[in-house]
């Protein structure tokens, strides 16, 4: 599939090159489904691609082109990442009594395959008192 190709013959800076050209030409929207919003400028996403690299980009991206509506759920809470570095993380978040659904395995299944840092986060609760409800 062509997306495949982005990790063999691209690199990181021309991803981010990429990048910045979609992002201005279409005001920054980029594509359906992801949260382009959260980052707060191009520079932002350009860091990003740098960590993650074309390889784990493309995995994501082949997923998807094999069928969105299927696989576009299940993908982990948490992108951390150190553009000084190129150090990133992948996590999914639980709560107690919260588990991994399929979805949610599949997906760090598939970027655990492609080489991506992921983990999955367990948090507890640490001096948290109960709401009583009101009647």
């Amino acid at each position: 599939m062509y997306v495949q190709c982005i990790s063999q013959f691209i690199s990181s800076q021309k991803l981010q090159t990429m990048l910045s050209k979609t992002w201005n030409d279409n005001d920054g929207q980029l594509c359906a489904g992801l949260s382009w919003d959260r980052f707060t400028d191009v520079e932002q996403a350009k860091q990003l691609v740098g960590c993650l690299g074309g390889h784990v980009l493309s995995g994501i991206f082949t997923r998807f082109a094999q069928g969105y509506r299927y696989h576009r759920s299940g993908l982990p809470d948490l992108v951390v990442w150190n553009s000084s570095t190129l150090d990133y993380m992948i996590a999914e978040v639980k709560g107690p009594g919260d588990k991994l659904s399929t979805k949610q395995q599949i997906w760090l299944d598939v970027l655990a395959s492609l080489g991506a840092n992921v983990e999955v986060c367990y948090v507890t609760a640490v001096g948290a008192k109960r709401l009583k409800m009101s009647k």
